[in-house]
């Protein structure tokens, strides 16, 4: 099903590919698509608007990783290492869209003038939001945005709080944390040591990111739901 999808430019040209020769002649065009939409034209599963677009950008992540890979420089015996990052976000990626998993990504970046950047972004929020693709290649990097949960700039002096569908952010007697949208777990951003075990223990479950650089700093938080 996957390969069949990468020959069609659109889902419309899919619909037209499951009609035969007496439709396209007793039927316009809108009112055949819209038959074999519904299913009437394929002796299979005919796909649905979103899962053509879904196992589309499925192939093209595929095709751009296998391209990526073959960009690389190989170096020693193992080749290019890949960003741990990148390679964190991509394994939550499926289920982040999915629905099945949220992710805060914790990063903080310090850059070659010296200025401080931070944030929590929500990586479902990142996704439905913006074309992440890139992301998910190296292509393009991550970086906390003034529309996060949370945006800091030290050098700039600016901070700013920012509450998603998924999240809402707390803050409050010098306490950062974040509510998922079931108002069952409140997240805390830093552990402290005063606070009941609960609330310790979703604190600790924050996973650091060895990013191999010591100007930038990550950490995941994952909410399975």
């Amino acid at each position: 099903m996957q390969d069949d999808v990468g020959k069609y430019k659109s889902y419309e040209e899919y619909l037209d590919s499951l009609l035969k020769a007496e439709d396209k002649i007793y039927m316009d065009q809108e009112m055949g698509r819209m038959i074999a939409e519904l299913g009437y034209r394929s002796s299979g599963e005919t796909l649905t608007r979103e899962k053509f677009a879904q196992i589309r950008e499925q192939i093209q992540m595929d095709k751009r990783m296998r391209e990526k890979k073959n960009e690389k420089t190989e170096i020693q015996d193992g080749g290019e290492e890949e960003d741990p990052i990148v390679q964190s976000v991509r394994e939550r990626y499926a289920s982040n869209k999915e629905g099945t998993l949220n992710t805060i990504l914790y990063l903080q970046i310090e850059t070659e003038k010296g200025a401080v950047v931070s944030g929590h972004i929500d990586i479902r929020e990142r996704i439905a939001q913006e074309n992440f693709l890139p992301y998910l290649t190296g292509e393009k990097t991550l970086t906390p945005q003034s529309e996060d949960l949370t945006y800091a700039n030290l050098s700039r002096g600016k901070g700013k709080f920012t509450s998603t569908p998924q999240w809402q952010v707390i803050s409050e007697n010098r306490t950062l944390a974040f509510k998922s949208s079931n108002g069952l777990d409140l997240v805390y951003a830093i552990p402290n040591i005063s606070r009941r075990e609960k609330e310790k223990e979703l604190s600790q479950q924050w996973t650091e990111i060895d990013t191999k650089n010591k100007n930038v700093k990550a950490k995941l938080f994952d909410l399975y739901l």
